[in-house]
């Protein structure tokens, strides 16, 4: 009785896969993800942080469903048998897990453990499981399901957040009033957008043909990307802003080409006018002085592009702007530069503090120890919370040995983004958050890892081919 039973619910349990479950769990992801910014918005609102758990428990019986599917780690075993930049980005994870465990400074250790678990670890096997376009062939049913219910939830989930946070905004700036002596989470919140507005666009990508919905797929992009773009700046979150803006920007670019010739005429011209209409919103958002439209860092100006020139932007804060506490609109923002100081569009902005810190303490945190280096550098340095905001900080926390690890996956893995085919989306993606991550963010942003955890992915992409993401 027992084997019958045994073999009866292992039965149901293979028609609960064939039915059921879809091949690319990237829906599963994008539906986490945005469990996690609903999170982060109760966070904000409500300073309450229960939603996170049951999100993460979430995801984790999903993935442990997915790897124990029949036969599905043996093909990943033998995909990745001979893969090196596979085993580079296992000996970096290995390396920092040892500096992170055997630092002196047990408070250091203990943010460390915490940050490769939930930061660097979990980035890499979510991009991983996002991009990854399953062991299945051809696009079924059941995954069309999967992803309309995953994108539906996606957008159900948006338009709370939007509810929510234009329910806090400012009357003199397009920024939400937080809670008295409550933490700013706009860094959070702009870095779990970045990746629901990817997860959405690898989605939608799938879901709506490009050759039979041109139309529909251009405007879908530029809505999203617009609506993203829009929640980014009203959390005063700088970095997600620019991201959004060169993805969105990006995929368009990529689609003009790939629609290039006489049978891709009509799908160039809906996402040409797309990219002109994403191109119209962002000078509007950035010149207009319209209250409570004031976006971008910058104080009002004169609402015409001629009056514009003649105007010298104002910055508002030294760091991205971050909502603040209601208050008088006619006061100054604290910490905000006399006029008689302000000397360029960037001066005291994000870019210009990011860049002093490089220069001042930069190069001091990278001596420290060149060739495994510090987790603690920049307390080292006498500088604790300034660390490098770049990539390179790398580096200056673990050193020659770190460094030569992420540089040889990169270099490893980033030429076949040219060979992905259809899958130019999480191309752009990933150089974007490089680009970003090369300039402006610490080395344990999650976006970069997820990045780095789609490259991973990459020989998955290659072995289906064709599809367009």
């Amino acid at each position: 009785m027992a084997g019958v039973s045994f073999h009866e619910t292992s039965m149901a349990v293979q028609r609960f896969y064939e039915r059921i479950w879809p091949e690319n769990v990237g829906c599963l992801i994008l539906v986490y993800l945005s469990g996690c910014l609903v999170s982060a918005t109760t966070l904000i609102d409500f300073q309450s942080n229960i939603l996170f758990w049951p999100c993460h428990i979430f995801i984790i019986l999903c993935l442990i469903v997915t790897v124990f599917r029949k036969g599905y780690f043996d093909n990943i075993v033998a995909i990745y048998k001979r893969d090196w930049a596979a085993l580079v980005i296992v000996l970096f994870l290995l390396y920092f897990i040892f500096i992170a465990t055997t630092y002196h400074d047990s408070h250091t250790a203990l943010a460390y453990e915490k940050t490769w678990l939930t930061k660097i670890g979990a980035g890499i096997i979510l991009g991983f499981f996002l991009a990854n376009p399953g062991m299945g062939e051809g696009y079924s049913r059941k995954q069309s399901r999967a992803d309309a219910v995953a994108i539906t939830f996606c957008l159900l989930a948006l338009l709370w957040i939007s509810w929510r946070l234009a329910s806090r905004l400012r009357p003199d700036i397009f920024l939400i009033r937080i809670n008295p002596g409550s933490p700013n989470y706009y860094q959070m919140f702009g870095d779990y957008l970045i990746l629901v507005f990817f997860g959405m666009i690898l989605t939608l990508r799938r879901l709506v043909d490009s050759k039979k919905h041109a139309a529909l797929q251009a405007a879908s992009l530029l809505i999203i990307t617009i609506w993203a773009l829009l929640l980014a700046q009203i959390v005063g979150s700088n970095n997600a802003t620019i991201v959004i803006a060169i993805i969105g920007g990006g995929i368009f670019m990529c689609d003009i080409f790939a629609n290039r010739g006489s049978s891709g005429a009509r799908r160039t011209i809906y996402v040409l006018i797309s990219e002109g209409v994403l191109a119209a919103v962002l000078v509007f958002v950035t010149f207009s002085s319209l209250p409570p439209v004031r976006l971008f860092n910058y104080r009002p100006v004169p609402f015409a592009i001629s009056n514009f020139t003649s105007e010298r932007l104002r910055t508002v804060v030294p760091d991205d702007i971050r909502p603040d506490v209601e208050q008088d609109s006619a006061s100054p923002s604290p910490g905000a530069p006399a006029d008689d100081e302000i000397e360029s569009p960037i001066a005291g902005s994000s870019i210009d503090s990011r860049w002093r810190i490089l220069l001042n303490n930069g190069l001091e945190q990278l001596r420290v120890n060149p060739l495994f280096g510090d987790l603690g550098a920049e307390i080292v340095t006498g500088h604790p919370g300034e660390y490098i905001h770049s990539i390179l900080s790398v580096q200056s926390h673990t050193g020659i040995v770190g460094s030569m690890l992420i540089i040889l996956f990169l270099v490893l893995r980033v030429p076949a983004l040219v060979k992905l085919g259809g899958y130019y989306a999480v191309s752009v993606f990933v150089l974007s958050v490089i680009l970003v991550s090369l300039a402006a963010t610490f080395f344990v942003w999650v976006p970069f890892w997820l990045a780095m955890g789609a490259l991973l992915a990459a020989p998955l992409m290659r072995r289906r081919g064709g599809c367009v993401a």
